[in-house]
């Protein structure tokens, strides 16, 4: 299963809204834990980068191919 990712909770936020005004209210509440979100997802895909080149050294310094395959859109 892929990790939610921000754009998607803004997505949902977006299409949950009754209006604008919620929208923004919601996304002002929510803004310091989407930006420690996407921080996280992108340290875990870093690492899983990195314990796969120590297993796989083809695959070494290429993290975003964990983000792209497991978080991304």
């Amino acid at each position: 299963m892929k990790a939610i990712t921000p754009i998607q909770m803004l997505a949902i936020a977006y299409n949950d809204a009754a209006n604008a005004i919620e929208f923004c209210n919601w996304y002002i509440t929510n803004k310091p834990q989407l930006e420690l979100h996407e921080r996280s997802l992108i340290n875990m895909a870093y690492h899983d980068g990195i314990n796969d080149a120590t297993q796989d050294p083809d695959h070494t310094l290429k993290a975003d191919e964990y983000y792209n395959d497991n978080y991304q859109i």
